[in-house]
C-alpha cells in the first residue's frame, strides 16, 4: 500500500473514532428534570484571592513564584426536592438569594445523568 493511502486511511480511522465518540455522548447525555423543592439553607462565599504555587516537578524554571488566582463570590441555596428528598446546591443571583428564606418552596430545574443520576447543573425558576 502506498504511503499516501496509509496516511489517508489513518486520518479516516481517527475521523470515525471521533464521530463514534460524539454519537455516544449524544446518546448517553443528560435529561432535564424539574420539580418543587424546599429551601433548607443558604450560604455565601465571599470573593477571595489565593496564591497557587506550581508543582516544582512540573516547572522548568528553578525558582517558582506563586500565581494569584481570584475566586468569584457565590450565593448558594441548599434545596431538597419534595418528591424524592434529593438535596442539591443551586447558584443564584444575589437579589434572589437575599429574598429567600429557609422553608420557602421553589421550582428547580436541573440536568441529571441518565445512568449515574448525578446532578450536573441546577437553577431556580
Amino acid at each position: 500500500m502506498p504511503a499516501a493511502n496509509r496516511h489517508v486511511s489513518r486520518w479516516f480511522c481517527i475521523f470515525l473514532q471521533l464521530a463514534a465518540g460524539v454519537a455516544l455522548l449524544a446518546l448517553t447525555g443528560c435529561r432535564k428534570k424539574s420539580g418543587d423543592a424546599i429551601v433548607i439553607g443558604k450560604e455565601y462565599f465571599p470573593a477571595a484571592q489565593i496564591e497557587v504555587t506550581p508543582n516544582e516537578a512540573e516547572s522548568p524554571a528553578p525558582t517558582v513564584s506563586p500565581t494569584p488566582v481570584t475566586i468569584a463570590e457565590r450565593w448558594i441555596a441548599h434545596v431538597e426536592m419534595v418528591y424524592d428528598l434529593r438535596k442539591m446546591d443551586v447558584d443564584i443571583p444575589k437579589a434572589r438569594w437575599e429574598g429567600l428564606k429557609e422553608g420557602d418552596r421553589v421550582q428547580v430545574t436541573y440536568r441529571e445523568g441518565k445512568y449515574t443520576s448525578t446532578v450536573w447543573s441546577a437553577e431556580l425558576e
